[in-house]
């Protein structure tokens, strides 16, 4: 596991939603464009990109889950509680360290939960 691993979820999450938005969007153009001449629909105009970006969304969401898994299994191993939940915040949720400290709470300080993360991840993720 590397810290691109981690980060690389996030973002990919975000493309799908972003490419499941657009998709949403050109299946509601595509089915209301209208009529042409006497009532032939245009319905095919967008058939082609669409297809091509399910294609790309099923790709992602594939990757994203086989990711995901990877990282589970990471955090899992993991022995201390409070980082394991740090760590799963701020990569599977996505949350900002602010964010990660709100949701711990205690008196936790968003730079003492980054640091103490960032220690560990130094010393047990691979540097390749």
């Amino acid at each position: 596991m590397r810290l691109a691993d981690l980060k690389r979820l996030h973002a990919l999450n975000k493309e799908i939603e972003y490419d499941k938005a657009r998709l949403y969007s050109l299946c509601q153009r595509r089915d209301h464009v209208g009529i042409i001449g006497i009532g032939s629909f245009k319905k095919s105009e967008f058939s082609n990109e669409i297809s091509v970006l399910q294609e790309r969304v099923r790709t992602h969401l594939k990757e994203c889950l086989s990711l995901y898994k990877q990282i589970l299994d990471f955090i899992n191993a993991i022995p201390d509680a409070l980082l394991r939940l740090s760590i799963s915040l701020r990569y599977i949720n996505g949350l900002e360290w602010e964010q990660v400290a709100l949701h711990i709470g205690g008196g936790n300080k968003p730079d003492a939960i980054r640091k103490s993360c960032e220690r560990y991840l130094k010393c047990h993720l691979s540097k390749d």
